[in-house]
């Protein structure tokens, strides 16, 4: 057999002598096998432990993470609550506090006043103060009438007769609340004393007349009224904790179960899952909308209560001074019809009443009625609208015919002889004799005052939940960046904090915003040359000074960084703010905002500067408007309640806060790698589209005196300036910053209705903005430049048509649009000039900014110099006029010549 062919049949046994040897081997592949066997058991075993371990340790982790996700969400939702809370609980005390004092001391003023002309009346008759005969009664008679304490007084302030406790020497309490004429109203810690001076018919204070006003009593009610408020709050907000926290339980447990399923199914695959510690704690889509609808339920529980709270408290306080006022004019008006005065012989009923209403500010009415309910006299015309519920005093017991002389009051007829024709028909009709004593003073509640006082409580709380779900959104942010920024991941800036830095910052210094002419008003006397031109000032210094403070703070933040300038110019706007305050002058008001303007010109900038090398400064902007937004509303409504003192007071502590947390979230010089960019570098792609430019950073260049030549030479850019950017730049600062605070407080607009048009105009520029510039991207930009001009005109033509609020918020909408619109199209036309593309945008922009800067400051002196020369229809409908012309003007002068169109066309071709 060769040795290549296969054998075949059983094999052979191994020799003898090989035996041992392989035997041996056999046995030891065996252990061999055993052991690997063994070992692969043991290490399947590692191996499910191992993986047993590192799902517990996932699990340990998700359990984790889903216990900080919902103490994150808790946290921000209780801040945001808790402030929310806390600053509608002071207006809420306030407006309470503000109400029931004046309401009170309106009726010890109608009360003084009435004693005084009782004694004035006497004083003609050669009667003397000190020696009054029946004093003593008819002290006594007001103050039970009345409910306060009365005392008579000689012209020194030495009391000579008191009906009740009174401070020994009302003259001389501590602080002056209102000196109106003959009527003086002080107050100490321990009340208020109304007074009014006797004269005589030789015009001589020979005395006065005083009702105290204890506190102690009013500050109980008040806060009963308060805690009944705080206590439907704190119901509130446990209810909604409740509810949050089992909603946050059930939604985080379900997004956590798929996190753990996940992680199971990468162990099992062999894949090492992403540790839960390292990703963000935020809150699902879920939760997030959870939180925000609970949110608003608490907040719309709240309002409801606080309406119903101001409601009662309002009404309470009315009606109880209306049965003050009623029973001090009903005694008044009986004892003269007892002497034998009737209403005939009375000057001016009607305009008695009226000057008593008015003390009230017309929240009351006063009607004279006859027993069959006809209206004789009154303080309001007959078709004023009033509340149902009313107080009615009868005038005198004495019976007499209500012939036509003694009822002659001309009130709803169209003469005298009608009045009469229609007494004497009354008198042989079929109704029955009616005679004096049914004659009676009816005191009612006046529905317009009522309702602008439930009007303006709404519009409060509608602000608050506004404001309050605003704060929640950039608190959120600032945990979840935070968060994000303490933990080693790249991809998170630290100067994505700059956002909710910035919305601080700018929550209060716009928070003055809507008052700052008003404030510099009360430094200036009524009737002072230029007045108006003053008022002016103090917004143009700010402006100015922002100028200024932009142009020097770009190269000292380039040298040292950052933080240092952020940290200084947020200091000078709280010492800025806290002049403010302490102005007693009106040259230290416009030095003390000239301070603001620097400061918050080295903050901004500073902020642009470290946002845009992280290419976040959309989002710093974001925090700019949304800051702004809030301010300018709380901080009316807080001005309203409290004064503007407590918020220049307020809006420093707040910077002087951030002072040490601008040091806290901003890096320091080496924050800033290389130059910070102020603008953004722009390059002209092949498509022809202009983007920005990424890739490399350019040597800033600056406008040299050939370009600014070639600048001012090219008529579209000079069109460009004259007729769109600088008009529009005078017109924004000019109409809203001093204009409209001034116009509306001449008008009688409260200072939280000011407020909310600042905030609605911002809310349009904030999120119309995106809409116009999607809008505009295909379109003619010369066009929308003209839209945006004529939109700017009508904002300032409808203060001549429509009245002072109405047209003021009209005119803020149109506004708000005006610049939505103006800065995508402004900022497209100007990237399409060919002079702007050869000399460098950059430089043009760099122009540009110094231009609306002239335009800003230069506004205010313009709007004040017009004032002060036409009334404001004729300023509107002729600035208006003006403003549409020049826009129509501009669409025709910045068209290219002839020439040049023929060119484009044929490139075009």
């Amino acid at each position: 057999m060769s040795e290549f062919e296969p054998r075949t049949g059983a094999p052979e046994d191994p020799p003898e002598a090989l035996r041992p040897a392989a035997e041996e081997g056999f046995s030891t592949l065996e252990r061999t096998a055993e052991a690997e066997a063994r070992d692969d058991r043991m290490a399947a075993a590692w191996e499910a432990t191992s993986m047993k371990r590192e799902l517990n340790r996932q699990r340990e982790r998700h359990r984790e993470r889903r216990s900080a996700t919902i103490r994150f969400a808790l946290t921000g939702w209780f801040v945001v609550l808790f402030m929310s809370v806390i600053v509608y609980d002071a207006l809420l005390w306030a407006s309470f506090k503000k109400e029931l004092w004046t309401d009170v001391s309106a009726s010890a003023r109608v009360t003084v006043e009435t004693l005084c002309q009782t004694l004035t009346t006497g004083i003609r008759f050669g009667k003397r103060i000190d020696n009054y005969r029946g004093m003593d009664e008819l002290l006594q008679d007001t103050a039970q009438a009345s409910g306060f304490a009365i005392a008579l007084m000689e012209a020194e302030g030495r009391k000579l007769r008191e009906a009740g406790e009174t401070p020994y020497e009302m003259l001389k309490l501590a602080t002056l609340v209102e000196y109106d004429g003959n009527i003086v109203i002080r107050e100490d810690e321990m009340g208020r004393a109304v007074m009014a001076a006797v004269m005589t018919p030789q015009n001589q204070r020979v005395g006065w007349v005083g009702a105290w006003i204890p506190a102690e009593p009013l500050e109980a009610s008040l806060m009963d009224s308060f805690w009944g408020q705080v206590r439907v709050q704190i119901l509130s907000g446990l209810a909604g904790t409740i509810i949050l926290l089992a909603v946050l339980l059930r939604l985080t447990r379900a997004d956590l179960d798929q996190l753990r399923e996940a992680a199971r199914r990468s162990l099992t695959a062999g894949i090492h899952p992403e540790s839960p510690a390292r990703t963000e704690r935020v809150l699902p889509r879920s939760a997030r909308k959870a939180t925000v609808l609970i949110f608003l339920l608490v907040m719309i529980v709240n309002g409801v209560s606080a309406l119903q709270t101001v409601s009662n408290r309002y009404t309470e306080g009315l009606l109880s001074d209306a049965e003050k006022t009623g029973a001090i004019l009903s005694g008044n008006l009986t004892r003269l019809m007892r002497v034998g005065l009737t209403l005939s012989s009375m000057d001016a009923v009607d305009a008695y009443l009226a000057n008593v209403a008015k003390v009230h500010s017309g929240a009351v009415t006063l009607e004279i009625v006859d027993g069959t309910g006809k209206r004789l006299a009154g303080s309001n015309p007959p078709e004023t609208k009033v509340l149902d519920e009313d107080r009615r005093f009868a005038l005198t017991q004495e019976t007499r015919s209500p012939t036509a002389a003694s009822l002659a009051v001309k009130v709803g007829a169209a003469s005298k002889d009608a009045y009469e024709k229609e007494a004497k028909a009354k008198l042989m009709g079929p109704h029955p004799k009616e005679d004096a004593s049914a004659l009676t003073l009816k005191v009612s509640l006046a529905e317009a005052p009522w309702m602008e006082k439930m009007r303006s409580t709404v519009l409060d709380v509608v602000t608050m939940v506004g404001v309050s779900l605003i704060f929640m959104v950039e608190i959120f942010l600032f945990f979840t960046r935070s968060s994000a920024i303490r933990r080693p991941t790249p991809g998170t800036p630290k100067s994505a904090l700059l956002r909710p830095l910035t919305f601080f910052m700018m929550f209060s210094i716009d928070a003055a915003v809507s008052f700052i002419p008003l404030a510099m008003a009360r430094l200036v006397d009524v009737g002072t040359t230029n007045r108006d031109l003053l008022l002016a000032l103090p917004v143009s210094t700010e402006m100015a000074a922002t100028g200024v403070a932009v142009l020097f703070a770009g190269p000292i933040v380039k040298r040292i960084g950052g933080r240092a300038p952020m940290m200084l110019g947020i200091a000078l706007v709280a010492c800025g703010y806290l002049g403010s305050m302490l102005a007693a002058a009106p040259w230290q008001f416009i030095a003390a905002r000239a301070v603001v303007g620097i400061g918050y010109g080295t903050a901004i900038l500073t902020a642009q500067a470290v946002s845009v090398k992280d290419n976040l400064l959309a989002d710093m902007w974001a925090g700019v408007y949304a800051g702004s937004l809030c301010g300018s509303a709380v901080g009316a409504m807080l001005a309203e309640h409290f004064g503007f003192g407590v918020v220049f007071v307020l809006s420093a502590m707040i910077l002087l806060m951030l002072v040490p947390t601008a040091r806290v979230l901003m890096a320091g010089r080496d924050g800033l790698d290389g130059p910070a960019e102020t603008f953004r570098d722009i390059h002209e792609s092949d498509a022809g589209e202009w983007r920005p430019k990424r890739e490399e950073k350019k040597t800033e260049k600056k406008l040299t005196t050939r370009e600014l030549l070639m600048l001012l030479s090219d008529r579209r850019f000079l069109a460009f300036t004259i007729a769109a950017i600088l008009p529009f730049s005078v017109l924004c600062v000019g109409f809203l910053n001093y204009f409209l605070p001034v116009f509306l407080d001449s008008a009688g607009t409260s200072q939280s209705d000011i407020g909310r048009i600042f905030m609605i105009n911002c809310l349009l520029v904030v999120y119309t903005g995106p809409l116009f510039t999607k809008l505009i991207e295909n379109r003619s930009k010369s066009f929308w430049t003209m839209i945006t001009g004529v939109l700017a005109g009508a904002s300032v033509l409808v203060l001549a048509v429509l009245p002072p609020l109405p047209g003021a918020l009209a005119g803020s909408v149109l506004l708000g649009l005006a610049t939505g619109l103006q800065i995508p199209a402004h900022s497209e036309y100007l990237l399409e000039l060919p002079v702007a593309r050869a000399i460098g945008v950059e430089q043009t922009m760099s122009l540009l900014d110094v231009l609306q800067r002239i335009g800003q400051v230069a506004g205010p002196i313009l709007t004040g110099m017009v004032l002060a020369a036409f009334t404001v229809d004729k300023a509107a409908l002729a600035i208006g006029a003006g403003f549409v012309l020049i826009s129509w003007l501009f669409l025709f002068w910045e068209r290219p010549a002839k020439k040049a169109r023929t060119a484009k066309h044929a490139a075009a071709s």
